[in-house]
């Protein structure tokens, strides 16, 4: 009787053995399920730049004797440059004087055209004459008449790549300058062929300001 009793407790006692067992291996296996996945970092926000420049000086094409033309570069503190100072000398029919300025968008972030502020090619003549007569007949043989220079003989055009931009309407097409592309804005003045006099004496002609406003595309 006493062994029975000795037995069934070394079997209880392996029981509950068994059991701490079972219970320290769920509970190891538990353990490595609950564990923890970091995910540790930084970030950073880079400096883009905006860069719609002439980066390039103009080409310029001309016909006739003693043409000429002369400007000045002027690059502000935002990096805008401008051709200021424009000056150009025609003497005769036929003459012509044409700028073809590069405009590139060296930046990072792309642009597009929003505007063109212009005065729609108009230009206004002022003879040097003295002689009043003379100097009515002059303005008028270069600068014809009425506010569009009606019947005029010299000409004065500005074309954002293919779109003249002195006429009534604005830039209305082809006005993506997406991040590495570039476009030629072309500079004009011409004294027509089909003209039959010249003036007396020189002309001076005032030139319209043309601002081509650029702007970060959506």
């Amino acid at each position: 009787m006493e062994k029975i009793k000795d037995s069934n407790r070394a079997f209880k006692i392996t029981v509950i053995f068994a059991v701490c067992v079972i219970a320290l291996c769920l509970s190891i296996a538990y353990a490595a399920l609950a564990q923890q996945l970091k995910i540790k970092g930084t970030a950073e926000v880079e400096a883009a730049s905006w860069q719609v420049e002439m980066p390039n000086e103009p080409t310029v094409n001309k016909s006739g004797n003693d043409v000429s033309v002369t400007y000045d570069k002027d690059t502000s503190e935002t990096g805008v440059t401008l051709i200021k100072d424009l000056h150009i000398v025609v003497r005769k029919p036929g003459d012509f004087v044409e700028l073809q300025v590069p405009i590139a968008n060296n930046g990072d972030i792309n642009a597009y055209l929003q505007s063109v502020s212009t005065g729609k090619g108009i230009i206004s003549c002022t003879a040097r004459a003295t002689d009043p007569t003379s100097k009515l007949n002059d303005e008028k043989l270069i600068c014809g008449t009425g506010e569009n220079n009606l019947g005029a003989n010299v000409i004065y055009t500005v074309h954002y790549g293919t779109q003249d931009v002195t006429d009534e309407n604005l830039i209305g097409v082809d006005t993506n300058l997406a991040q590495g592309m570039s476009k030629t804005v072309k500079i004009r003045l011409e004294f027509l062929n089909s003209a039959t006099q010249i003036p007396t004496d020189a002309v001076d002609i005032k030139l319209p300001d043309v601002a081509f406003m650029f702007q970060q595309a959506s």
